[in-house]
């Protein structure tokens, strides 16, 4: 209840509607809501006002009372100052309004795009919505719901199209990790691969499912289970339960550095993950592809920009 008014808006909104249709329920279906919460919002208005608005036909319905008309002549004028002051915010809002840009993000990369994106559109007097996810589900974004996406190209596996363009823009080292506690954490002299598969392992797969890669045995075939976030699959790495693969770009973020995992020193190193911009062919020279391509490039330090893949 408004302190000064003694009613809601949305009150006098339900009792002009009642008025109208004369009925409770056909109130509720035209507002699409529950019968009895415009109930109970005409008694709190008729407690609130002191009067009693409406009285109960005998063949069902509702009817004003003497005191409901006058009321409701009041009412309906509020209301309807309401909806022309509301429609005149949105007319506003229209020619205000900073333009919103919706960029898609693999989960793992969003809160560094976060600290990178929303400045650089900023300064374009734009603002950035980040929706993150699987790539099949960022390929399906980018015809209807996103305009472009920050992805790896080596997570977009089979989802790579003629009809997509990946734009790179920098190169992330791919490092081998686990807990501090962890038997590879302590060796004082790189490892083989081979040595690292002895253990557990989890790697990173489209973005949101962790891969558990159970000792090798022959010709097994790994179990699999999905977690929600990277934060989850780091958590499976700080436990020791794990040894995992990730990119140095998502380690380094800061609310990841003072977890309690180490890299594992390996004797080759693994090939480096492309970071780079998914888009339509027809958007591939948008400034705002620009725009985050150098965004994308600045969360790796002395990065340069890798050759184009061919169109």
């Amino acid at each position: 209840m408004d302190p000064v008014f003694g009613f809601t808006l949305t009150q006098l909104l339900h009792f002009v509607t009642v008025a109208e249709c004369g009925s409770i329920s056909t109130a509720a279906e035209r507002l699409h809501a529950g019968q009895p919460g415009i109930s109970m919002s005409i008694r709190r208005l008729e407690k609130n006002l002191g009067v009693l608005l409406f009285e109960r036909r005998s063949s069902g319905g509702v009817e004003l009372t003497s005191r409901g008309r006058i009321y409701l002549e009041l009412a309906d004028a509020i209301v309807t100052h309401a909806r022309a002051l509301s429609e005149a915010t949105d007319r506003t809002d229209k020619r205000t309004r900073t333009p919103v840009v919706r960029i898609g993000s693999l989960q793992s990369l969003t809160p560094a795009l976060i600290r990178t994106l929303r400045p650089a559109f900023a300064k374009q007097g734009k603002q950035v919505t980040i929706l993150d996810g699987a790539p099949a589900e960022l390929t399906e974004w980018l015809s209807r719901e996103i305009c472009l996406a920050a992805v790896t190209f080596e997570a977009l596996g089979d989802q790579r199209s003629d009809n997509l363009a990946f734009i790179p823009a920098a190169t992330t080292k791919v490092l081998a990790i686990s807990s501090a506690g962890h038997p590879l954490a302590k060796k004082k002299t790189p490892v083989s691969l081979a040595e690292v598969f002895r253990y557990r392992v989890a790697v990173v797969t489209t973005g949101t499912v962790v891969c558990y890669l159970d000792r090798i045995r022959g010709p097994e075939q790994p179990s699999t289970v999905e977690v929600k976030t990277i934060e989850a699959f780091l958590s499976l790495v700080e436990s020791g339960s794990c040894v995992g693969f990730l990119s140095q770009v998502v380690l380094d973020l800061p609310h990841n550095a003072p977890r309690n995992i180490r890299a594992v020193p390996l004797d080759i190193e693994l090939p480096a993950a492309r970071i780079g911009i998914l888009t339509l062919p027809s958007h591939r020279d948008d400034p705002m592809v620009a725009i985050a391509v150098e965004a994308v490039r600045s969360l790796v330090p002395g990065s340069e920009s890798p050759p184009p893949l061919p169109r």
